[in-house]
């Protein structure tokens, strides 16, 4: 069965380092981003439920 992320959102290393870059405190300022399913493409697609 194909799967269908309707949780599509996802930070980019690399956009989480440009922002770093500009705001070294980012993720003080929005702690939800730390949240590794939202960096780590693979943890997010292991974290969908079979048979969704």
């Amino acid at each position: 069965m194909t799967k269908i992320d309707a949780f599509a959102h996802i930070l980019t290393t690399k956009f989480l380092s440009s922002m770093e870059a500009i705001d070294p405190t980012v993720l003080d300022k929005f702690p939800f981003m730390k949240n590794v399913v939202l960096t780590n493409i693979d943890k997010h697609v292991a974290s969908v439920p079979e048979g969704v």
